[in-house]
């Protein structure tokens, strides 16, 4: 199942052992991935007019992460001893997710944290994000940032749990129903199907949904 529960101590952020696939979990049910936005990047650098509509000089701000090493651990913590139970067939009240909980996970990831927040309300999962384009090697997207918000949409059905983009703007406009048409397609978290452990935990749950301002997590009965 998922990883083996580590020492009782807060995690060293500097020497990080591999990411287990459940912080993928957790962060995948309230993000945007880097996936969909490198599919709008792909199809907004063929047209100049969509790089200079849809793109920005300068990173949108985005609030900062309030937390410590301490709150990680315990986090770490509460969602082992939710999967332990689960695994094992125990009671176990549903694991609960707070947009704080998500962000403090993307606080993690080095490849995210400077760029991507998550606020969960009214059950909807929104995502702000301010991702540099100048990596992408294209010219035209030099010194050219992606800035907006995605809505996500949460699915889980006989065990497979998928997250998708339901709508996107950037730099304060909608995108191209074409180009939101293609990033809908796509499940971001499409790499959970290939993780066997993955799919034995899910077979395990009863749901996952959005209710009010958190993602709720309930094992089966």
């Amino acid at each position: 199942m998922i990883p083996k529960t580590p020492p009782a101590q807060a995690p060293d952020i500097g020497h990080r052992p591999k990411r287990r696939w459940w912080i993928y979990l957790a962060i995948g049910a309230g993000l945007l991935s880097l996936c969909a936005v490198a599919t709008v990047v792909g199809i907004v650098v063929y047209w100049r007019s969509l790089v200079r509509d849809y793109t920005a000089s300068q990173p949108q701000p985005l609030p900062a992460v309030q937390a410590s090493d301490a709150d990680f651990a315990a986090l770490q913590a509460r969602w082992m001893a939710f999967q332990e139970s689960v695994v094992k067939g125990r009671t176990a009240s549903p694991f609960e997710a707070t947009a704080a909980d998500l962000n403090l996970l993307i606080a993690q990831n080095a490849n995210l944290k400077d760029h991507l927040r998550v606020t969960i309300t009214n059950n909807q999962i929104l995502g702000q994000f301010a991702f540099p384009l100048t990596q992408t090697g294209k010219p035209e997207l030099a010194g050219r940032y992606l800035n907006g918000q995605a809505r996500l949409q949460l699915e889980f059905q006989d065990g497979w749990l998928t997250v998708s983009v339901a709508d996107l703007k950037a730099n304060g406009k909608p995108i191209p129903g074409w180009i939101l048409k293609k990033v809908r397609q796509q499940n971001l978290l499409k790499d959970l199907d290939r993780n066997p452990k993955a799919g034995e935990l899910l077979r395990q749950l009863e749901a996952i949904q959005v209710e009010d301002d958190r993602i709720v997590v309930k094992p089966s009965a």
